[in-house]
């Protein structure tokens, strides 16, 4: 296709591919949005507020659960297996189009145990990997694997995580202008 020929419509959308909404009917979603279980509906098909006689559901919080943390420790089993040469088989594909590692980098200031494993102060390359199914964390230094751990819960940071609870470093006067907050 020509540098000039016009691009083809995507349905209005800039960026999606062609057919992407294809499968959202509209109608659908305007019938979700008036269907908000626990609405009363006045006779205009706006919402009304409740009276104090009325009786309202108000769904339960979401809690986490306490976990039995002892008995955790005792169910997770000391790993068996070991690196050929202490080299991680996965590790040319997991830095292959990286500049830098994609894993992060941990500084140990006293050592960690687990049940026979003692891993040592210093600074460990973290690397989460999947063997026969079960999930253990491998502890590299200088691209070679010295201890590996058992993971018992796998969870994602959400991405705003750090930028909502990590208060904004507070800068002087100089500082605002030197870094261009400031204008003049």
């Amino acid at each position: 296709m020509p540098v000039y020929a016009e691009q083809p419509d995507n349905g209005g959308h800039a960026g999606t591919p062609p057919g992407f909404y294809e499968d959202i009917d509209p109608a659908t979603l305007e019938e979700e949005e008036n269907d908000i279980p626990g609405a009363a509906e006045s006779d205009e098909g706006g919402y009304q507020e409740y009276s104090e006689t009325e009786d309202v559901v108000i769904p339960p919080q979401k809690t986490k659960s306490t976990k039995d943390y002892a008995q955790i420790y005792n169910s997770l089993e000391v790993p068996t297996f070991s690196y050929l040469h202490n080299i991680d088989p996965e590790q040319y594909y997991d830095l292959k189009d990286a500049t830098w590692s994609v894993y992060p980098l941990l500084r140990l200031n006293s050592p960690i145990y687990f049940k026979s494993v003692t891993v040592e102060p210093g600074y460990y390359l973290l690397t989460p990997r999947e063997h026969e199914g079960k999930w253990f964390m491998l502890f590299k230094q200088n691209g070679l694997v010295k201890y590996i751990i058992p993971v018992y819960e796998r969870d994602y940071t959400p991405e705003m995580f750090y930028d909502e609870h990590i208060p904004k470093p507070k800068y002087t006067f100089a500082q605002k202008i030197h870094m261009g907050f400031w204008i003049l």
